[in-house]
């Protein structure tokens, strides 16, 4: 059922990680719901709902909240109650894991970091309450597998990324020993 996904997702993500501000959780639906199929996307649409009901999902997971602050009215003719209303009519759960899926240990930051080739030496901004050493916060701080000039350590990301282009500002001779990376805006 429902409750048991949020609960596993907050077993890798905990929600209580999440920064005050945001809104990660369920978004719509009833925690008792049964669950077989869940399509998983980074932001929560009306055409990601339709390809939901198309695919008999019973939830949805998204990376961004449905909702950062509370609606004061729900106009089922746009954003985001046709969303919430579809969600009801179809009994598809809305659920997204935010803030605490960036800062968890092994979550979106310490991925893209592996996936940059990046040895993670902790966040930038430990969460308060958490040891020293502890991978949970906001950005991780780090260092290419061996120094690089910011021109190949860009070719690199574009190839481990499969981009094409990437936008740089700076001295591309420039030799990088350290790096922080932050998923999302780092507010």
């Amino acid at each position: 059922c429902v409750k048991d996904v949020i609960e596993t997702i907050d077993m890798i993500a905990p929600f209580d990680l999440a920064e005050s501000w945001d809104n990660s959780g369920l978004q719509a639906g009833d925690t008792l719901w049964p669950v077989q199929r869940i399509l998983v996307c980074l932001d929560v649409t009306l055409a990601v709902m339709e390809a939901a009901v198309d695919e008999q999902c019973d939830m949805v997971i998204s990376h961004h909240p449905l909702m950062m602050s509370p609606e004061k009215s729900l106009d089922f003719s746009r954003m985001p109650g046709s969303v919430i209303c579809m969600a009801a009519r179809e009994k598809i759960a809305v659920v997204s894991a935010h803030t605490n899926l960036d800062k968890a240990q092994d979550g979106l930051n310490d991925y893209f970091a592996m996936k940059a080739g990046i040895h993670c030496d902790g966040p930038f901004y430990l969460d308060a309450g958490f040891p020293e050493g502890a991978r949970i916060g906001i950005g991780r701080l780090g260092r290419p597998e061996r120094p690089v000039s910011v021109g190949q350590l860009v070719e690199d990301l574009k190839q481990r990324f499969n981009i094409q282009n990437l936008r740089v500002a700076g001295n591309m001779d420039l030799e990088v020993t350290s790096v922080a990376l932050c998923t999302g805006s780092g507010g």
